[in-house]
């Protein structure tokens, strides 16, 4: 797991500060900083993609409806992308032209999986295509795998948490072979919206009991969203006190991937989550 974590992390300059950085708030986070306004989101090309699958996923992108939920970047995985892109300017200036960005996936060590250089002590040593035009480098996620993460309540447990945690959401797999459902999941605007609050406030675990979990992230204009999480193998009843919050009294609740309002809730509220799954509530003030 740890290996393939490593081999698998997206180094992508000018998007993301240290982890360890406290947040500025959106109106004074200044240029060059490399303070990202929203977490990235994209997708990861076929290994073996050549310049026309990556067109073909452009199309993708938008024809989807992905592009406009904010999927923007495809990345090139790192073998040997120069001998299979050697026209790798018009290919980003193709990408532009449709609101798309170019990006590649290393390894933060020296060398990734397939044996290539990696991102240590090489970031400069391919160049980008054009100075106006530079080809970012990612970190921070390894990206969903379509082929493993299939299943509905897998798939809405970790888009709930990359949500609550403000992290990236790149996806790898056959787009043409999607399912309706997954496609509706990594599209939710309610779930986006948490994911992309202004406020970019990183979320946190509040409290754990055995496979149970709560997940808290602060929002903009005070709400929270709040994540239970249970990771066992039978359903399991899990709870959220407003106290954890720093909130108290008859506050409202809604599921928000069931875009539902579930009513006033004095103290807290508890679910019913399902093995393997997640409940994405928003807590208003």
């Amino acid at each position: 797991m740890i290996r393939s974590l490593l081999c698998l992390c997206l180094i992508v300059t000018a998007l993301f500060a240290d982890s360890q950085t406290p947040p500025l708030p959106e109106s004074t986070a200044p240029s060059g900083t490399g303070l990202a306004c929203t977490p990235p989101k994209g997708w990861v090309a076929d290994r073996k993609a050549d310049e026309k699958a990556v067109r073909r996923l452009a199309d993708a992108l938008v024809s989807s409806g992905l592009r406009d939920a904010g999927y923007i970047y495809i990345l090139l995985d790192d073998s040997g992308p120069g001998e299979r892109f050697p026209n790798r300017e018009a290919l980003e200036s193709n990408l532009h032209s449709k609101g798309l960005k170019l990006g590649r996936m290393s390894s933060p060590g020296p060398h990734p999986c397939d044996g290539f250089f990696g991102a240590l002590k090489h970031g400069d040593r391919e160049a980008p295509a054009s100075p106006a035009r530079p080809v970012p480098y990612e970190r921070d996620s390894a990206p969903i795998d379509l082929a493993s993460s299939a299943k509905a309540e897998k798939l809405r447990t970790e888009m709930t948490l990359r949500a609550i945690l403000a992290a990236p959401v790149f996806v790898r797999g056959r787009m043409d072979k999607m399912p309706a459902p997954v496609r509706e999941m990594l599209t939710h605007p309610e779930v986006l919206a948490i994911h992309d609050d202004p406020l970019r406030q990183q979320g946190y675990r509040e409290w754990q009991d055995g496979h149970r979990e709560v997940w808290v992230r602060r929002l903009a204009g005070g709400d929270w969203a709040v994540a239970l999480v249970n990771r066992g193998t039978a359903p399991a009843r899990v709870s959220v006190t407003w106290g954890e919050l720093k909130l108290h009294g008859s506050l409202p609740v809604r599921d928000v991937w069931a875009r539902r309002n579930l009513g006033q809730f004095v103290d807290g509220y508890t679910a019913e989550v399902p093995a393997g799954g997640a409940v994405l509530l928003k807590v208003m003030k």
